[in-house]
């Protein structure tokens, strides 16, 4: 996460990828497999309610918070209904709102440093973007940027607490 000065803008960011080793343009590009999908989708809400603190409090105007991935299961929806980490779940055309926490069956190895539920002030629209593609498998990359600004209704304070890191 990156907060910048003057123009005041926070940025956080994820990019996890799953493997592939392609020659483009005579140039080579090796991709390690990250998995633990699950883990990324809480940490990348984490990031957006974050954001969502640091522009309420006043410490910066605006926020994007980026997902760039060539791993399919994120931008498509899961086949199993009951997965664990449903609520923080990405796919095309979801809206993440409100409070988020892990499925009740939720291993504690999964939640290790990460048991907090997580509570988004704003609502956030998931549209994936193509970015690139490339032959082969995981050859598509797509993104999802949300961007927001303060949102502060009449009387309230701009005083927010962070959350701890």
């Amino acid at each position: 996460m990156e907060f910048t000065s003057p123009s005041l803008t926070g940025r956080g960011g994820e990019y996890p990828t799953r493997g592939v080793d392609v020659s483009v343009a005579s140039e080579r590009f090796v991709l390690r497999d990250q998995a633990a999908q699950d883990i990324t989708r809480y940490d990348f809400v984490k990031d957006l309610v974050r954001l969502e603190r640091v522009v309420d409090a006043d410490l910066a105007t605006s926020a994007a918070a980026v997902l760039l991935t060539n791993d399919s299961a994120y931008w498509k929806e899961s086949l199993r209904a009951s997965s664990v980490d449903a609520a923080f779940r990405i796919a095309e055309g979801r809206r993440l709102a409100g409070r988020l926490a892990w499925a009740s069956h939720a291993g504690v190895g999964t939640m290790r440093g990460r048991e907090t539920p997580l509570a988004l002030i704003r609502s956030h629209l998931v549209r994936w973007v193509d970015y690139s593609s490339f032959p082969g498998s995981y050859g598509t990359f797509r993104y999802w940027v949300s961007k927001f600004k303060a949102y502060r209704p009449k009387g309230r304070s701009p005083t927010v607490p962070l959350l701890d890191p």
